[in-house]
């Protein structure tokens, strides 16, 4: 039986707009399923991440670890973003790995955590009370040594040497830095079945050229991949053509994703109408699709005759942006909300997406749809695949609650839009 181990670790900042910390820990280093869920409420600790590695260590039963880290308000100081590493260590072979936030780049800040915090049985009771009351201090442990001599390299160097990559099947990499990991990694994981990247620090621009090189090197070096996702390199199609040329046989899902752009009038890239037919060419196994659709005034038909095109695909998603209603403005680096202004409704991105227009929009890619038929419809309006919080002011505040989902399928021959908010 596969173990699952979900953390949601949200990383407590020490700033003028901290957050508080509550936390639960697994109560065995030894249990077949890990549910650790860790939720920003702020103290200044760094434990939860160290708990967590403790228990990779101890355990060879976790067989899929998600780990998300979120970094809020105005940073001054921060927690180890990595595990604390030493030589000899052994993490489970894990067959599912999931990273948002991860600094693969870290070397001595986990380490200096774990010298410096006592965190379990006697050693933890003597650094709490030494902590807490007055005239106590005599009680903290001393801090435990570690050989920093043998410690070479990156954080992600000594996972690489910590675990059996080559089990790997399913891994997603958000907000981390690529390049760090196709360097150290290209020659270790190679069995992928699902494969989902999002690079760090690419807003708008999309990453650049020598990312996309490695990362279409990285791809093209997996066995089968049966789902692909990939946001910001829809820029890129020559190379993305080139991934999916490899891949398109055994392709069952794909994503190709781009943020939303924070330019007024210029919308962010999207795939064009001959593209998809590209596309279409090179995967025609797939069964899900996902791309960014951008509205500007009308409907763009043309990418409508297009998705038709896709025989096999029975579910497809097409996303939208807000609009250009929650644009910063650039005299104000970003901190200030247009909405925050008197704007009108023209503002947003049309047509607008209401009850009445999510089932026309169903009903017209149902029926020219060609192939299998289309089973449902998700329409979302806004970044769903982001989380508030993020490194630095990578999420600006107009983003936070402003998404909208609409779900279409079709009920004893009629068709059904449910919406979904995050508001």
């Amino acid at each position: 039986m596969l173990a699952f181990l979900n953390l949601l670790y949200s990383t407590p900042v020490f700033s003028i707009c901290s957050l508080n910390s509550s936390t639960r820990v697994p109560s065995s280093a030894y249990a077949e399923n890990l549910d650790v869920h860790i939720e920003n409420t702020g103290t200044y600790d760094s434990l939860e991440i160290i708990r967590l590695y403790e228990t990779l260590i101890s355990s060879y039963d976790i067989h899929s670890l998600s780990l998300k880290i979120f970094e809020y308000g105005c940073t001054v100081g921060v927690d180890p973003f990595a595990f604390p590493f030493q030589p000899g260590d052994r993490f489970p072979p894990l067959k599912i790995l999931r990273l948002k936030g991860y600094d693969f780049d870290d070397t001595n800040s986990a380490l200096r955590a774990l010298s410096e915090r006592s965190i379990s049985g006697i050693r933890g009771l003597r650094n709490y009370l030494a902590n807490e009351y007055d005239g106590w201090e005599w009680l903290r442990p001393e801090p435990l040594q570690l050989d920093w001599e043998s410690i070479k390299g990156s954080n992600l160097y000594m996972w690489r040497d910590a675990m059996d990559w080559s089990r790997l099947e399913e891994l997603e990499l958000r907000d981390v830095d690529l390049p760090i990991f196709f360097k150290e990694m290209s020659d270790q994981v190679h069995n992928l079945k699902h494969l989902s990247l999002q690079p760090r620090w690419s807003r708008v621009e999309g990453p650049e050229v020598s990312l996309v090189n490695s990362t279409e090197t990285f791809v093209q070096g997996q066995e089968h991949l049966e789902r692909l996702s990939l946001q910001g390199y829809t820029s890129y199609f020559d190379a993305l053509r080139r991934m999916l040329g490899r891949h398109g046989a055994t392709l069952r899902e794909l994503q190709l994703r781009e943020w939303e752009s924070t330019d007024i009038i210029n919308p962010r890239a999207v795939l064009s109408s001959a593209q998809l037919l590209e596309v279409n060419r090179l995967c025609p196994q797939l069964e899900r699709l996902s791309i960014d659709v951008n509205r500007n005034g009308t409907w763009p038909t043309d990418i409508f005759n297009a998705l038709s095109m896709f025989e096999g695909v029975q579910h497809l998603e097409m996303n939208l942006e807000v609009g250009s209603d929650r644009h910063v403005s650039e005299d104000n680096m970003g901190w200030e909300s247009r909405a925050q202004r008197n704007i009108s409704a023209e503002e947003f991105r049309q047509p607008f997406v209401d009850a009445e227009t999510a089932v026309w929009l169903w009903k017209t890619l149902k029926q020219h749809k060609r192939g299998a038929t289309l089973q449902n419809l998700t329409i979302t309006i806004g970044d769903w695949g982001k989380n508030t919080g993020g490194a630095g002011y990578y999420f600006l505040p107009w983003e936070t609650g402003l998404e909208e989902k609409w779900e279409c399928h079709a009920h004893d021959g009629e068709a059904i839009c449910a919406r979904f908010s995050s508001r």
